[in-house]
């Protein structure tokens, strides 16, 4: 009864496990390794303009619009899949000072893990023009600030 028990899980799991060859997967990596080259440059402009932050003076947009930002990141952040199967070594899971779980919270067909990768890698790309919109804010307000 246990081996009967125990071959009906391993084909469970084989069963719903995707290969990395599949097409779909394939391109869903893809999107997951622009995803994350993405991030690192927002998390970079992020602490960029952290480091900024002591030249602006109190009460400065600036401020307030780099809080958002941060907190829109977080909240990207928290929704990111990684692909089942699929390491990547360019991911540090704990260079942004907090904890998170990037793995899916359900099984999810190879047509939906590459709907979910294309939304998250639009998100990030709008997370990142709104940080080069506001690095260039940052620039300016510090180049006025010095003369």
């Amino acid at each position: 009864m246990n081996l009967l028990r125990y071959l009906v899980i391993l084909l469970t799991v084989i069963g719903c496990t995707t290969p990395k060859e599949h097409p779909l997967v394939v391109e869903s990596i893809e999107f997951y390794k622009s995803t994350i080259s993405i991030e690192e440059g927002v998390v970079n402009k992020i602490k960029t303009m952290n480091t900024l932050l002591d030249s602006l003076e109190e009460g400065d947009r600036l401020k307030d619009s780099l809080s958002v930002l941060k907190q829109d990141f977080i909240d990207w952040e928290a929704n990111l899949v990684e692909i089942p199967g699929y390491e990547s070594d360019d991911h540090d899971h704990h260079d942004h000072g907090h904890d998170h779980d990037h793995s899916p919270s359900v099984d999810l067909t190879p047509e939906m893990m590459l709907e979910v990768q294309k939304e998250l890698n639009n998100s990030i790309i709008l997370l990142n023009e709104r940080a080069d919109l506001m690095m260039d804010s940052f620039s300016k307000k510090t180049k006025t600030q010095k003369e």
